[in-house]
């Protein structure tokens, strides 16, 4: 046996080591509030299991992201928090189904938006949707339509919808099948996928202003003009909602009528110098009879650029031009209501 060990400079060398062993371990052993917890509480145990039983797909995403991938930090943590009072707050009947329908960069999404102080919410319309007033909008807004959407001009491009415009903040939707807006020649309204689709109330409100005398014209044929039929409803807080170029006669509405996020409205038409079926749709601010264009976001939804298969979650957002969107029933497979 070696004397080392049980010389003075043995046991100094020893010491000396298990100092630098402490020393090199310090960083792992001194964790600040903001690092990983080494476990669960028994709140957060309790909190995931009851996300489990709502949504086990879900729950299983965010237990692993806030806990095994490094997001298990204390704002991760009082994030995941956030979200369980948001779920147990919830009003949509179909929470479980969108909780399933997302994937792991939506969950992680999520994650990081409950870290900020806004405040997220839900209505029975809506699942999750962000507090607008600080940003100046106040109407909630859903897409006006059910299914798979095709953003063919978006806002603030010119010339269709030119900055100096009242048409600035404008959108134009239509439905896009195999890169392709219609089946056949084209040279009829009833070629195009759009034709006749269900328009719907975005937001509630009361009708305001309704035309729908104008006749639909062929596809190309651009003569009648700014004689477009429209729909205008009243949300309050002076904001409105535009929808143009109506098919003619379709409006299962009235003026003065109080409409309900999703009911239908009208259907997609061809008038007032489109040049093809298409759903157009604004929000305006309104003072004194004088209508302006606004910068408007909608709220929850689905959305894929051209090129890509895979669709994202878009809490609020400013669907562009060349994307795909969808409504969250559509995504999730729920029945609309």
């Amino acid at each position: 046996m070696p004397p080392w060990p049980h010389s003075r400079s043995g046991r100094a060398a020893r010491i000396a080591r298990v100092l630098l062993l402490c020393v090199l371990a310090l960083p792992l052993c001194s964790v600040p509030l903001h690092n990983p917890a080494a476990a669960y509480t028994p709140q957060e145990s309790r909190m995931l299991m009851q996300i489990k039983e709502i949504a086990p797909g879900f729950g299983g995403i965010l237990e692993r992201l806030v806990f095994q991938r490094g997001f298990a930090r204390i704002d991760c943590r009082r994030a995941t928090e956030k979200i369980y009072d948001w779920i147990l707050s919830s009003q949509y009947p179909h929470l479980p189904l969108f909780l399933e329908s997302l994937t792991e960069t939506d969950v992680a999404m999520l994650v990081d938006l409950f870290k900020q102080d806004s405040d997220f919410l839900s209505s029975p319309e809506l699942p999750l949707f962000e507090e607008l007033r600080p940003m100046g909008q106040y109407t909630v807004l859903g897409l006006p339509f059910k299914g798979e959407f095709f953003v063919l001009r978006g806002n603030d491009e010119p010339p269709d919808h030119d900055p100096a415009g009242e048409q600035r903040y404008a959108w134009d939707f239509v439905i896009m099948k195999k890169n392709s807006m219609f089946q056949g020649a084209g040279d009829a309204n009833e070629h195009y996928f759009v034709w006749g689709a269900a328009i719907r109330a975005p937001a509630p409100g009361a009708v305001v202003s309704l035309m729908q005398d104008t006749p639909d014209l062929h596809p190309s044929d651009t003569t009648g003009g700014a004689d477009a039929n429209q729909i205008v409803i009243d949300h309050g807080a002076g904001e409105q909602s535009v929808i143009r170029h109506i098919m003619q006669h379709s409006a299962s509405v009235s003026v003065k009528q109080r409409v309900n996020p999703g009911d239908i409205i009208a259907r997609a038409g061809n008038n007032g110098g489109a040049g093809f079926p298409l759903i157009h749709f604004q929000l305006d601010k309104s003072k004194q009879g004088k209508q302006t264009p606004m910068q408007a976001r909608f709220a929850v939804y689905f959305a894929r650029d051209e090129h890509d298969q895979a669709y994202r979650l878009v809490v609020s957002g400013i669907p562009a031009r060349g994307q795909f969107i969808m409504d969250v029933e559509t995504a999730i497979g729920a029945p609309a209501f």
